[in-house]
C-alpha cells in the first residue's frame, strides 16, 4: 500500500522530527514556527488556526531570544508581523514589519512602502539588504509556473541544440564520404 506524499503530511513530519530534538536551536524554532504557521493556512476552525498561529510565533519569539543571525532575524520578525495581521493584533503587525526592514529584509520595506501611501520607505543606511526568504517553502502559482516553464525551455534547447549537431555531424558525413 503506497503511502501518497502531500504538502501537509511533509509539514507534519517536519515539526514532529523537530520537536525530537532535546535541546531545539533558532534553525529548529524557525522551521517549527514555519510548519506551524503554513498548517494554519489550510484550517478553516478559527479557534484551532488561532492555536496553530499561536504557537507558531511562540517558536518564532524563542528563536529570536537565541539570537539568530540578522538574515534569520529579519524573517523572523517579517513571519510574525503576518501572523499579527491575520489574529488582528494591529497594534504589533507595523511594529514587527518595521523591526524587520530596520535589519535589512527588502520584502518588509516593500510591505512598508505599500503601507505608507507613496511614502518611500528605505532601509537604514549602513545596513545590508536581503531579498531572500530562507524558510519559505512556498511558491506562488506564478513563480512555479514560470520555473517550470524556464527549465522546460532551457532542457528543450539543449536537446533541439545536440539533435542539430548530430543532423549536422551526419550530412557532413555523408558529404565527405
Amino acid at each position: 500500500d503506497e503511502v501518497k506524499w502531500t504538502y501537509e503530511k511533509s509539514l507534519r513530519k517536519a515539526f514532529a522530527l523537530v520537536k525530537e530534538k532535546k535541546e531545539p536551536n533558532t534553525v529548529d524554532n524557525i522551521v517549527s514556527g514555519r510548519c506551524l504557521q503554513l498548517l494554519s493556512e489550510n484550517i478553516k476552525d478559527n479557534v484551532r488556526k488561532r492555536a496553530f498561529l499561536e504557537e507558531a510565533e511562540r517558536f518564532y519569539k524563542r528563536a529570536l531570544s537565541l539570537k539568530p543571525i540578522p538574515e534569520d532575524e529579519g524573517e523572523i520578525l517579517y513571519y510574525i508581523f503576518e501572523i499579527c495581521l491575520v489574529l488582528k493584533k494591529f497594534n504589533e503587525h507595523i511594529e514587527y514589519l518595521e523591526k524587520s526592514k530596520n535589519m535589512g529584509f527588502v520584502p518588509a520595506q516593500r510591505k512598508l512602502n505599500k503601507y505608507s501611501r507613496g511614502k518611500d520607505i528605505s532601509i537604514p543606511e549602513g545596513v545590508k539588504p536581503y531579498r531572500k526568504f530562507r524558510y519559505s517553502i512556498r511558491k506562488t502559482a506564478g513563480e512555479a509556473a514560470l520555473s517550470g516553464t524556464v527549465n522546460v525551455i532551457d532542457k528543450q534547447s539543449k536537446k533541439i541544440l545536440k539533435t542539430g549537431e548530430r543532423i549536422i555531424d551526419n550530412v557532413l558525413e555523408r558529404i565527405i564520404k
